[in-house]
C-alpha cells in the first residue's frame, strides 16, 4: 500500500521536474528595452549568458553550468607517509585490546559516580528476616497500596 502510494507520488512529481522554461521573443524585446546596468544585473542574477541571448533570438535559455574543480591534497609526502603510520598504530592498538568495543561501554566501564547507596541488592532465598530489616511490599492494580513491615 505505501508502496502505491510512493509511485504515484512520484508520477505526479515527476513531469514537473522535467518541464524546462524557455523565453518567449516578447520578453527578450522587453529585456532589451532595459538599460544595459539592468540587463547585466538580471542576467547574472538567472545565469544567462548575456551575449547569447542577443544573438540565438527564440532558442532557450539554460543557465550557465559551473566547472566542478577537484580538491588536489595539499599535503606534502611525509606528512601523509606520517598519517598513515599513525592510523596503522590505532588499528594495532584496536586489535591488540580484542577489537571494537560496543557503543557506549565505557559509559558503564567503572564504579558508580554518585555516593547514593545501592538499594536493589540480591538477596539469596534462605536468608531470613532479622531485628532492623523492612520489608516493602507494593500492591497495584484497581488500588494502589505501599506497605512496609
Amino acid at each position: 500500500m505505501n508502496l502505491k502510494k510512493l509511485l504515484a507520488t512520484v508520477a505526479l512529481l515527476l513531469p514537473a521536474g522535467l518541464s524546462a522554461q524557455s523565453i518567449s521573443q516578447s520578453q527578450i524585446e522587453q529585456f532589451q528595452s532595459l538599460p544595459r546596468a539592468q540587463q547585466e544585473a538580471l542576467a547574472s542574477q538567472y545565469g544567462v549568458d548575456l551575449d547569447s541571448l542577443g544573438s540565438s533570438g527564440q532558442q532557450s535559455q539554460r543557465p550557465r553550468e559551473v566547472q566542478v574543480v577537484e580538491p588536489v591534497s595539499d599535503m606534502p609526502d611525509e606528512e601523509r607517509k606520517q598519517a598513515q603510520e599513525e592510523k596503522q598504530q590505532e588499528q594495532k592498538a584496536a586489535a591488540k585490546n580484542g577489537g571494537l568495543k560496543p557503543y557506549g561501554y565505557d559509559l558503564f566501564r567503572g564504579s558508580p559516580t554518585t555516593f547514593a547507596p545501592v538499594t536493589e541488592i540480591p538477596i539469596p532465598s534462605e536468608y531470613t528476616l532479622g531485628p532492623g530489616d523492612v520489608l516493602r511490599i507494593q500492591l497495584w492494580g484497581k488500588e494502589n497500596q505501599n506497605l512496609e513491615l
